[in-house]
């Protein structure tokens, strides 16, 4: 996809950032779900945007909204039932394996090729499950800092991945 395409797929949404955020929060009360939610919605509308044209960014953004809202509880329900039976798995295929270690390690590459602040800010809100208001009090930053910190960070990475295809 083009820069400019990238372009208008956030100007179309950054006008819309406060009402979707809203919503999201009606729909959620914990604020930290909430932030995922929302940092969610952006990966994978950027996401899509490699595979094929939106052609509705925030009618998409709205739909991937809800769904994952239906996910977050979903989720909530099943942690406090019990799994009742085990499903089997099915071992990979060895290409399968060799690809997964190959990308695994042009993502690592590419981590380790980000500037430092993003990378740890990445780090720490994505794998390691801080909040944005942690990791901004943490560093000196302001929360909308960290957001596009990890939002340059999913573009950077998705970008790596396309190009290694």
């Amino acid at each position: 996809m083009a820069d400019n395409s990238y372009s208008r797929l956030v100007q179309d949404l950054s006008g819309e950032e406060s009402r979707l955020r809203a919503f999201i929060a009606r729909g959620v009360k914990d604020p930290h779900a909430a932030a995922d939610i929302y940092q969610e919605i952006w990966v994978r509308l950027l996401g899509r945007a490699h595979e094929d044209k939106v052609e509705t960014p925030v009618a998409y953004a709205y739909r991937v909204a809800k769904n994952l809202m239906n996910d977050f509880y979903r989720m909530a329900k099943a942690a406090h039932g019990e799994v009742t039976e085990a499903i089997p798995a099915e071992a990979p295929l060895q290409d399968r394996v060799f690809l997964s270690k190959q990308r695994l390690q042009q993502l690592h590459d590419t981590l380790e090729s980000m500037p430092p602040l993003r990378r740890e800010v990445f780090v720490r809100r994505r794998l390691m499950g801080h909040s944005h208001q942690t990791i901004a009090s943490d560093l000196g930053l302001t929360i909308t800092a960290t957001e596009k910190h990890v939002g340059r960070a999913l573009s950077t990475l998705y970008q790596a991945l396309e190009d290694g295809e």
